[in-house]
């Protein structure tokens, strides 16, 4: 660790002391703007420097387009207008070149790629964000491509995904969902607690935050009835060992119609992005699906 991140690793902790103690007396003397403090906390995210920003393998051509939610920085690789395209959508706290490497095996089986940031993420514009407002955005992007062929999402994003394709009832040949959770519930009780919320404050919290997105939590899991209105083949990919989102989370998706699951071990809630076998296998899966519905396609017109 270079002398730098050391004294970035020191702000970071002193500034959560502080802040924790404000929650912790705030929780006493003013419960109610403590926990709308709180709650405001839980729909920001944490941006990447610009170097980890940067593309290290491909060259995307980028773009920009306005969404319901603000103007959000696109990235495409091949003729999108033409071929069919993949849509590549990161977590939260993340940005598109977490997604870089599905980009290759993708165009190598002669798909086009588009990947973004979402509002208030990478190089988006936005100061704070929600999964409904991901939710939002992935549903304008796929409506803007003319041919999609399928998505690759990660964490929060596989979410998003997952309920515009409950919701809307979007027809996708395929939709590959990497550790994707289930309840956003318990995340914004860790925030809690990690701020140094008393338990006393969570109803307040929940409340707050609920407002602040304009929906109920409970109306975000992932329960049977939601996911089994999704009729777009899945492929659940999650670690076993991931402690950021429990394989539990990822098994809740397989209520869905047409559902495989691909469990890995070792790779976290990151590294399964980049590892070799998980790409080949989400690339694949698409592909499938692809000339499925080629298949079908044909069988009509003839």
């Amino acid at each position: 660790m270079t002398l730098s991140n050391v004294f970035k690793a020191t702000a970071r902790s002193l500034k959560l002391a502080t802040v924790r103690l404000a929650v912790r007396v705030g929780a006493h003397v003013a419960p109610v703007r403590t926990a709308e403090f709180v709650a405001r906390r839980f729909f920001i995210s944490e941006r990447p420097s610009s170097d980890r920003m940067e593309f290290k393998t491909t060259e995307p051509k980028c773009e920009s387009l306005q969404t319901p939610g603000g103007v959000i920085a696109t990235y495409r690789w091949g003729d999108i207008e033409h071929n069919p395209t993949v849509v590549l959508v990161h977590g939260w706290s993340g940005w598109a070149q977490q997604m870089e490497q599905f980009v290759a095996p993708l165009q190598k089986r002669g798909f086009a790629v588009l990947a973004f940031d979402h509002v208030a993420h990478g190089a988006s514009a936005g100061t704070q964000s929600s999964l409904p407002l991901m939710t939002r955005t992935v549903e304008h992007v796929l409506g803007s491509v003319l041919n999609p062929a399928g998505v690759v999402a990660h964490s929060l994003g596989g979410a998003a995904v997952a309920s515009v394709l409950a919701s809307s009832r979007r027809d996708l040949p395929a939709a590959v969902l990497i550790a994707p959770p289930s309840d956003p519930r318990p995340y914004l009780a860790l925030l809690a607690r990690m701020v140094g919320a008393p338990s006393k404050l969570n109803s307040a919290i929940q409340h707050a935050a609920e407002r602040i997105a304009g929906v109920e939590f409970k109306r975000l899991v992932a329960d049977r009835w939601t996911v089994h209105r999704i009729h777009t083949p899945l492929l659940i990919v999650h670690d076993v060992g991931d402690q950021e989102v429990p394989i539990s989370n990822g098994y809740a998706y397989t209520m869905a119609s047409r559902t495989r699951v691909l469990a890995t071990d070792g790779l976290g809630h990151r590294r399964i992005l980049r590892d070799l076998h998980v790409l080949d296998e989400a690339a694949s899966f698409i592909a499938e699906y692809q000339r499925v519905r080629s298949k079908e396609r044909n069988l009509i017109a003839a």
